[in-house]
Formats: structure tokens, C-alpha cells, sequence
């Protein structure tokens, strides 16, 4: 994820997310990855990328030093447009990756923007749907729809109502591991975070949800500290 500098917008029209995007598809030419989903925002951007040839930082500032000498030119400005670096995660297993897919298709309808993702058409979202658009050339369909078993799985799934919650936009302070343990310590009334892994599933996840609410707590801290799975923990 990038976002602009301060929160400002990096497209101001339409025209500046086409070129977004045609610095994508270019970028692509010259070192491969693969984009398993997009979605262009006013002053952030979501990518799932897997890398091939090159590690995703060098591939990354590529699009972003390409994007943003277009975008200066045209605007006749100068300086920063991204603030700081992007923000990644990696995406370890299957589930997890779904959990991701969703997350960025949903980001329009969270924000209010759209109430269906098909609505928004600056998303990888009509090329799962099987609709032409641009730049939908660039999304490599064929994992996900080879992990979920098909369009009509997929579509479905990405449309369920959840809440995920993936890299956040916000500048949320993270919840230090100790101050995850002491409030887990409260939460579960002094039992240990081991009891979890033996709780009946409708009890379990009433305390997940808990934790999912926390401000600065993560699904991936989350899984981690718990020793359950994040799709366990993102599906709640």
C-alpha cells in the first residue's frame, strides 16, 4: 500500500488513474511480477503483487519514481507525493490470501464510495467478474480462481459482508506484544492465551471479535500470538 504525502490525493481525474495504471502494465514489460488485485483510491493505493524477477521494493520504486515524475510535470509541482516508503505485509498461506483479495476489492464500499465493488471501476474487480476494462489485462486471474474453484466462488466470496482488516490507512499506533498479553489476560479473565486453541468455536470467536476491535491490534498479531490461524482470526 502507498498512500500520498500528508493524505493528499494522487489522482485528481480519471486520466491520472489510467496512467497509474499504464505505468503498471510497463513496469511489468521490463521486470515481471504478478498482480492478483489493484484498487485505486484518491490518496492511497492497495496492490497484491507476487514477485518474480526482482525483489517488490526495486519494483515498487519503479512504478512510483515513473508515477510520480508524470504526475509533477503535469501538475507542475515538485517534491514528495507518497509518503515515506510503502507498506507491505507478505501474504504466507492460501487463506490469507483470499482475506487480502477481498480486503482490497471491498476498500470502496468500506469507504463509503460504492455499495457494490462491481460499481467501482477502478479495481481489479471486473477482471474476476469477467468484465472488459482497462487495465484489467494486467490482473492474473488464473490462483485465485484455481484456489477458490472457480468465478462464481470467488465473486461470492469476495462480496461476503466481513471485517477484515488488513495494512490499515490510518496512522493507528501498533499494541506492543506485552500490552497484547495484559489486555488478552483481562479479556479472557486470567486464564492463559493458550485456552483459546481449546475454547468451543462461538466462545472463542466472541474474544476474537474483542480483540479485532482493539485500536493498533493486527489479525496477523493476532495469530501470532495466539497460535491460531489467521484465516481463523479474519473470518471472525
Amino acid at each position: 500500500m502507498v498512500r500520498g504525502i500528508n493524505k493528499e490525493p494522487i489522482f485528481h481525474e480519471e486520466k491520472d488513474r489510467s496512467r497509474y495504471l499504464e505505468v503498471l502494465a510497463k513496469v511489468k514489460e521490463s521486470a515481471p511480477f504478478l498482480i492478483h488485485a489493484y484498487c485505486l483510491m484518491d490518496n492511497h493505493v492497495h496492490l497484491l503483487l507476487q514477485e518474480l524477477e526482482e525483489p517488490i521494493g526495486d519494483t515498487l520504486k519503479r512504478i512510483g519514481s515513473s508515477y510520480v515524475y508524470w504526475f509533477n510535470c503535469k501538475y507542475e509541482r515538485v517534491g514528495h507525493l507518497f509518503q515515506g516508503r510503502f507498506r507491505s505485509e507478505v501474504v504466507e498461506d492460501d487463506s490469507y490470501f483470499l482475506t487480502v483479495l477481498r480486503y482490497i476489492h471491498q476498500n470502496p464500499v468500506k469507504a463509503e464510495i460504492t455499495r457494490h465493488c462491481c460499481e467501482y471501476p477502478w479495481s481489479s474487480y471486473a477482471a474476476y467478474a469477467g468484465a472488459a476494462q482497462r487495465g484489467s489485462v494486467l490482473v492474473d486471474t488464473a490462483f485465485s480462481l484455481g484456489v477458490m474453484g472457480g468465478r462464481e466462488q470467488l465473486l461470492r466470496f469476495i462480496n461476503t459482508p466481513n471485517s477484515d482488516r488488513c495494512l490499515d490507512i490510518e496512522n493507528v499506533i501498533p499494541l506492543s506484544d506485552s500490552e497484547f498479553f495484559m489486555l488478552a489476560g483481562v479479556l479472557l479473565g486470567g486464564k492463559p492465551i493458550a485456552c483459546l486453541m481449546k475454547m468451543h468455536p462461538g466462545e472463542r470467536d466472541q474474544i476474537l471479535r474483542q480483540f479485532k476491535a482493539i485500536e493498533g491490534v493486527t489479525i496477523r498479531q493476532i495469530a501470532r500470538l495466539t497460535g491460531l490461524g489467521r484465516w481463523v482470526v479474519s473470518k471472525v
